[in-house]
């Protein structure tokens, strides 16, 4: 199961799939707490930022630039960065 997704400058959904953490029931969504505490401690301030604007303030990664005033390439580097070490830790939700 695919817990985390980022939308491209396009709109288009990267490989990972979309799942919405407020549409996951009960227990997912205690996984997703789980993935997170999990890897927060290894990611870098950047990548957490960009993992949550993201992945559950359902920006584009556009968007998340604007927000954080950077560009949305560098934006997809951190995220590509951050769910490297989604998929090292728990690469059972990638």
């Amino acid at each position: 199961m695919a817990l985390f997704a980022s939308k491209d400058a396009g709109g288009a959904f990267s490989r990972y799939g979309e799942v919405r953490v407020e549409e996951l029931g009960f227990e997912d969504r205690e996984i997703v707490l789980q993935v997170l505490a999990a890897v927060w401690p290894v990611m870098t301030e950047r990548q957490r930022e960009c993992l949550m604007l993201c992945c559950f303030a359902g920006l584009t990664q556009e968007g998340a630039g604007e927000v954080l005033q950077v560009g949305q390439r560098t934006v997809s580097q951190h995220f590509e960065a951050a769910l490297e070490k989604v998929k090292e830790i728990a690469p059972e939700y990638l």
